[in-house]
């Protein structure tokens, strides 16, 4: 397996080969019904879009010192920043932030912000895209998604914004290495990048909100070593996020 460095490495190639790629499939979704710190990253000069927050510098990854950070939402240029608080224990990589226990080296304990586009048919395929544009049409995607294990959808409210829940669980009976790049991929975002993983057993935790009139997604994976008070603390940092704009007015 690659080091999580490596994989960084890898993510911000693809993020680069991407931008010249076009999508897969596509269909129609329907319409939803529906202080402060400066602190910056430990060896890094995160740039800030304001004095209270410091936003997540995807290409100077290391560790976080506690303060207030604003991770930025993968697939758009222009979008909402997810805000949080942070206490010690905690590193950025990418565009995420992950706890530094349980130690795994490729698939973190982790939050993330996705502008998804796009929901692949079939995970372990990764060939097949269905276009998304609507809350409602999201959930429903990862629902119907093959190879993968979904809880029912139910509405919530976080930072504001209405929206639906839901958990997805990667199979523990499958052999990867039947799959595409030997794992299975959830979704895209636009040009930026897959959320993928290669590990049985690993939980995402998905906000999908209504954001403007387009799905954003706040994500918490959580791998199987990871124990209930580690995922229960960085829980509390997920549930407690604000959304801002990007600048903020």
């Amino acid at each position: 397996m690659a080091s999580r460095s490596a994989r960084l490495a890898v993510y911000l190639a693809l993020s680069a080969l991407l931008a010249g790629c076009g999508g897969g499939g596509s269909t129609t979704d329907a319409a939803p019904t529906f202080e402060p710190s400066t602190a910056t990253p430990s060896g890094a000069s995160a740039p800030t879009h304001s004095a209270r927050w410091a936003v997540i510098d995807p290409d100077a990854p290391g560790e976080l010192r506690p303060g207030r950070y604003a991770l930025p939402a993968i697939g758009r240029r222009k979008a909402m920043l997810g805000v949080v608080d942070l206490p010690d224990g905690y590193q950025s990589w990418g565009p995420f932030v992950f706890a530094d226990k349980p130690d795994e080296p490729d698939d973190p304990l982790a939050l993330g912000l996705w502008a998804v586009t796009g929901i692949y048919r079939d995970a372990c395929a990764g060939d097949d895209l269905a276009r998304v544009w609507t809350v409602r049409g999201l959930a429903a995607s990862l629902v119907d998604q093959a190879n993968t294990a979904t809880t029912d959808p139910h509405p919530v409210t976080l930072a504001g914004h209405r929206g639906l829940y839901l958990e997805i669980t990667s199979p523990t009976r499958l052999d990867y290495s039947t799959c595409n790049d030997a794992e299975l991929s959830y979704w895209r975002a636009g040009k930026a990048g897959d959320r993928w993983t290669r590990r049985p057993g690993t939980v995402d935790r998905l906000w999908i909100l209504d954001v403007g009139g387009r799905p954003l997604v706040w994500t918490l994976a959580v791998p199987p070593s990871a124990t209930r008070r580690q995922v229960e603390r960085l829980t509390n940092i997920a549930e407690a996020v604000r959304l801002v704009a990007d600048p903020p007015a």
